[in-house]
């Protein structure tokens, strides 16, 4: 299985599934499948917790979300209560029956650093 020792030892962990905010809002879990339009619609992406609350992850990117959205994912970061909220350090997906991670701070840096070094083929 895998392990917690890349995780910060103060962080807080929350598991859930990346859902549509509209849709965990409405207590659905939609969309259907990653293709669906809903996802276009979406204006964010939350962590929907088997119990069906949920959290936002307040520093990662839309388009981060969405690539993952109705995968279960753990997300670990400093988590607020009060406004249902974690600023993540690391965002892990499940994938045969392991978490790995699929972005961290310090991934993006490495990405941007990347494609700002001389000779880099931009977009």
């Amino acid at each position: 299985g895998a392990t917690l020792s890349t995780l910060p030892a103060l962080a807080d962990i929350i598991e859930g599934r990346i859902n549509g905010l509209k849709c965990a809002t409405e207590g659905i879990v939609c969309p259907i499948d990653k293709l669906d339009p809903m996802v276009a619609a979406e204006r964010d992406f939350v962590v929907q917790l088997p119990d069906g609350s949920f959290y936002f992850i307040t520093n990662l990117d839309r388009a981060v979300k969405a690539r993952y959205v109705l995968d279960n994912v753990r997300v670990s970061g400093d988590l607020n209560e009060r406004y249902r909220a974690i600023e993540a350090d690391e965002l892990m997906v499940k994938r045969d029956g392991e978490y790995r991670t699929v972005w961290s701070p310090e991934r993006e840096a490495r990405v941007w650093n990347e494609l700002r070094r001389p000779g880099a083929t931009r977009p």
